[in-house]
């Protein structure tokens, strides 16, 4: 898998994206991040940071919720310089701006590319702008690595209709995504050479049953889940390069792993949509080496078969082992809680 051309965060959420109304062009209040959607793009830049991004740049439109999910990633990640590109604006939806969106849907517009939107663009126009905008920050992309010897992302600040856009030009023919793109709002998405794919997608934090996930995402998956007497292993993943009984490689992960259990990355056989694309840190696909490691050393655990992360039902979680949810420290290391 290729190493990522650049980052795509979408914006946080807004008014507007709560009421399902249009956004568009405009920088009225309905279009501005709300408190919700400043936490979406601090969000956004922990999780690229906890994957070690160093983008030397984060390019993004002059709308004033691009920008402001732009500067607090920027902050997150201590990078330098923002680029302002108006290129990057969303479909001008013209005089559907500020309306619901269930009331004036765009299909009519998109399986008719060539038809203007009343008092906006056409789609043409809009993927026409896409397409030099985009080659123009693959180019500078290529041009900055050759300048440094050494291969670099960007992170680019965008919109669904921007996700939209890259996902056609690069899967013709291939499964339609909607105006609204591939993740929801602060979600974050890889582009490569074989073409873009989410990697976090936000979650329903007013409904905390939603924001947990599923027990196989996090590694824990039971025989019967996979359809396998033994359970889930790294030699039955086709990432894996090595053997049942030695130690080996991974074409997703970093270093030299065991080939026993499985990592976050194994769901079914196949990539999941909550991890990076490319080689990534062991503790990040589900593997933690120092030392054994349960739920009641997790701060997400509340007794047995109880997390904060992870569905417990209809399978159970039990206390040993570990998912990739595990995030305490060594010396933040919690004594496991009794049950009431």
């Amino acid at each position: 898998m290729s190493n990522p051309i650049f980052y795509m965060v979408r914006h946080g959420r807004t008014q507007g994206n709560e009421k399902n109304i249009y956004r568009g062009w405009s920088n009225e209040d309905f279009a501005q991040l709300d408190e919700n959607g400043k936490q979406d793009a601090r969000d956004a830049g922990i999780y690229l940071k906890g994957l070690g991004v160093e983008a030397p740049v984060i390019i993004a439109d002059d709308l004033g919720r691009i920008q402001e999910t732009a500067k607090i990633i920027a902050d997150v990640l201590g990078a330098k310089e923002i680029i302002t590109d108006k290129r990057l604006r969303p479909v001008d939806v013209g005089n559907f701006t500020g309306k619901s969106k269930t009331a004036h849907p765009l299909d009519e517009y998109m399986d008719h590319p060539e038809k203007k939107i009343p008092g906006g663009e056409s789609l043409n126009v809009f993927n026409k702008r896409q397409a030099k905008v985009f080659a123009d920050i693959t180019e500078a992309v290529t041009s900055v690595s050759k300048q440094l010897k050494r291969p670099v992302t960007f992170i680019v600040i965008g919109h669904g209709s921007n996700t939209s856009f890259l996902y056609h030009h690069v899967n013709k023919g291939g499964k339609e995504v909607g105006y609204e793109g591939m993740t929801e709002p602060g979600g974050i998405l890889t582009f490569t050479k074989e073409g873009i794919q989410p990697i976090f997608k936000k979650r329903d934090k007013k409904d905390p049953e939603k924001s947990k996930l599923d027990q196989a995402v996090v590694l824990y998956m039971t025989a019967a889940e996979i359809g396998k007497k033994k359970g889930a292993h790294c030699d039955d993943c086709w990432k894996y390069r090595g053997s049942e009984t030695e130690t080996g490689k991974c074409a997703e992960v970093e270093g030299d792993i065991e080939p026993k259990g499985v990592c976050g990355l194994y769901v079914y056989g196949e990539r999941n949509q909550f991890v990076q694309i490319g080689t990534i840190p062991k503790e990040v696909a589900g593997y933690i080496d120092d030392g054994p490691t349960k739920c009641g050393l997790c701060k997400y655990f509340g007794g047995t078969n109880r997390c904060e992360k992870v569905k417990s039902t209809p399978q159970t979680i039990e206390e040993g082992g570990c998912c990739n949810a595990f995030e305490a420290k060594k010396s933040e290391k919690q004594e496991p809680k009794k049950e009431e």
